[in-house]
């Protein structure tokens, strides 16, 4: 190393921000005389947010989690410089001095979240240790090269300007990036820009920026019904003026202000919303019996080489959380109960336990949990008008399951423990534990049929859908995978869903608000883009064990295993180069979340040990013991 060495982290997003705040931490535990250099690359000014919680965010693009969470600053030593720093529940009660004060379950608006955390930076900032010396350079990092055991990382400054700075060591915290379209997007695009009266809208953010393109009128057919779909459907109509009104049997209904879209029609290949989160979810993890954690990784260790396949090993332990769960709510009390219990870890004894209570109480709901996933699917609809009022029908019935809570559903407080179970699965999933083909099915298939049901947005969001859904606002009638054609005549795009009577429906807007996921191999930045042409980076590729079968590629980039150094087109694991967050999404889980995780923590450590190599020993023993692992 340098005398004076430096580190660049690139994207300082949530991500960023956290890494950033460990390594300063860490340099100020150290003894005093040393020196270091920090280089934060970030698109914009704004310093530890991104486009999502962006601080003039509106504030009715709210949270999809409860705030209690969220806590920049975590509770392992070493202390953060100027000592601990609120959590997000504390400051905002403090600086914003709500009438009511929040609590840990309340959802908020996003805005909020990013001036939380631009002020928690400019904290850091405030609290520098002697030796440090942080530079901050706005642009977007488009380029790496190394020369002369250094790295130099060009930028691209706002109006246009180039701008080098060197490192010794990165880290690559870039964050959600936009993939390069396919040959559909193309083609909407092309056929856009030939017809006035088109719009194609390629991605909902920045959310009030892309939108200004719907004009009141328009017919817009949104191409995704996720989390991103309601905050695009919130703006365009909440955001142009119209209100939400509760009435008095707590429902609520729109009042439109005239400015709004003609009608929304979205779709996707499940065609339902997401299902609202319960009103006493737990920010506490709840301990499972058949796959947690312990167990899986004794499936990891006793495979002798061999690989996992979720749906024959791990889904039947999955389907015994779920029914655990559920019978344990319906029978609360009693020998039945006691019974239940007695089974300890024993899926049998358990099974037929339940067995046995369905033969005494025939007219008992059995707990049939991939019917919650997918309502429809024995279902026909003859018109998209009754595929309408049935969407309309099951939002309202969830809607009541989220009120209700865990306490009063079983089958809710039963299909969340997918929160728990998704943390466990890291253990297999992560570097290739499951076999190819499950792992691929369980990121296709699985994951998106659980997200939509138990990651959905707070009940307030659930309920502005229905609302907008019984004033005729929204439209499901070509909801289920529809067709999408272009109408050169009119400049209209239209839609037919073979589900619900193939009846066409025209659009003057079509808006992908879909998030894309993570690949890349199609990521559409220059800096990903010429890492991987340089060889720098590669996709992490789950092999067979045979290596003669078909591996799968999730679109992670490939890493080393808890130290999260890149791994270069030729298998070498590159030690100046580490990873976090949104690049390793399929390959790790949980890194949309904003709780900070402990690998920031073991970043930190490593960067000081690598930085001062006769310091290796001390940082060494604050892991070993635990603190800030």
């Amino acid at each position: 190393m340098n005398d004076n060495p430096s580190v660049a982290i690139i994207g300082v997003g949530p991500k960023g921000l956290y890494a950033f705040e460990r390594l300063v931490a860490e340099f100020a535990a150290i003894e005093p005389g040393r020196q270091l250099i920090v280089h934060l690359i970030h698109r914009d000014a704004l310093f530890g947010t991104s486009p999502i919680y962006h601080p003039e965010l509106p504030d009715y693009i709210v949270l999809n989690n409860a705030v209690g969470d969220i806590n920049m600053w975590g509770t392992r030593p070493p202390a953060p410089v100027g000592g601990p720093g609120p959590t997000f529940v504390s400051w905002y009660n403090e600086m914003l001095a709500p009438d009511v004060a929040i609590t840990d379950a309340d959802y908020l608006d996003r805005a909020a979240v990013g001036r939380y955390l631009t002020a928690g930076f400019k904290r850091i900032l405030k609290h520098l240790p002697q030796g440090l010396d942080v530079k901050c350079h706005v642009g977007e990092a488009i380029d790496v090269d190394a020369r002369d055991g250094r790295y130099r990382i060009e930028i691209e400054k706002p109006d246009g300007r180039k701008a080098g700075v060197r490192a010794d060591l990165i880290l690559l915290a870039t964050g959600h990036t936009p993939r390069l379209p396919d040959r559909e997007a193309d083609k909407h695009r092309e056929f856009a820009a030939r017809h006035s009266n088109a719009r194609f809208i390629e991605s909902a953010y920045p959310i009030v920026e892309r939108l200004r393109a719907v004009q009141p009128g328009h017919r817009v057919a949104i191409r995704g019904i996720g989390l991103t779909f309601i905050d695009a459907v919130v703006e365009m109509t909440e955001g142009r003026g119209g209100t939400f009104i509760r009435r008095q049997d707590g429902s609520l209904s729109y009042r439109r202000s005239g400015r709004e879209p003609e009608v929304i029609l979205p779709f996707s290949r499940a065609g339902l919303p997401p299902v609202p989160k319960a009103k006493d979810l737990s920010l506490a993890l709840r301990p499972l019996r058949f796959c947690s954690r312990s167990v899986l990784e004794r499936y990891r260790r006793c495979g002798d080489g061999a690989k996992v396949d979720f749906d024959k090993e791990v889904l039947p332990l999955v389907e015994l959380e779920f029914e655990r769960e559920y019978y344990r709510r319906v029978l609360i009390d009693g020998d039945w109960s006691r019974r239940l219990d007695a089974c300890g870890d024993d899926g049998s004894r358990q099974r037929d336990v339940i067995r046995a209570y369905h033969a005494a109480f025939p007219d008992a709901q059995p707990f049939d949990w991939k019917a919650l996933l997918d309502p429809i699917e024995t279902r026909t609809f003859a018109t998209g008008r009754e595929y309408h009022e049935f969407v309309s029908e099951y939002l309202a019935h969830e809607i009541q399951q989220a009120k209700d809570g865990h306490a009063k559903s079983p089958a809710k407080a039963a299909i969340d423990l997918w929160y728990e179970v998704r943390c466990s699965l890291e253990t297999l999933l992560g570097f290739g534990g499951f076999t190819p083909e499950s792992h691929e099915r369980l990121q296709k298939y699985h994951f998106p049929r659980f997200h939509r049901v138990v990651f959905g947005p707070p009940v307030i969001n659930s309920e502005k859908i229905l609302a907008l859904t019984r004033a005729g606002l929204i439209d499901f009638g070509v909801a289920i995978d529809p067709s999408i054609a272009m109408d050169g005549d009119n400049g209209l795009f239209i839609l037919r869903s073979e589900h619900t009577g193939d009846c066409p429906v025209s659009a003057d807007v079509l808006l992908d608000a879909r998030v894309p996921d993570v690949d890349i191999e199609r990521d559409a930045t220059r800096l990903i883009r010429n890492l991987r042409s340089k060889g720098m980076i590669r996709s992490f590729e789950n092999c067979s064990v045979s290596r003669e079968g078909q591996g799968y590629r999730p679109g992670a980039i490939d890493m080393s295993r808890g130290t999260q150094f890149v791994i270069t087109r030729y298998g070498e694991i590159n030690e100046d180069v580490a990873v976090v967050g949104i690049p390793t999404e399929n390959n790790r889980v949980g890194n949309k979340t904003l709780v900070p995780g402990e690998y920031p923590g073991r970043w930190a450590r490593q960067v000081i040990a690598q930085v001062f190599p006769d310091l290796a020993r001390v940082t060494g023993a604050r892991a070993a013991d635990g603190s800030g692992a």
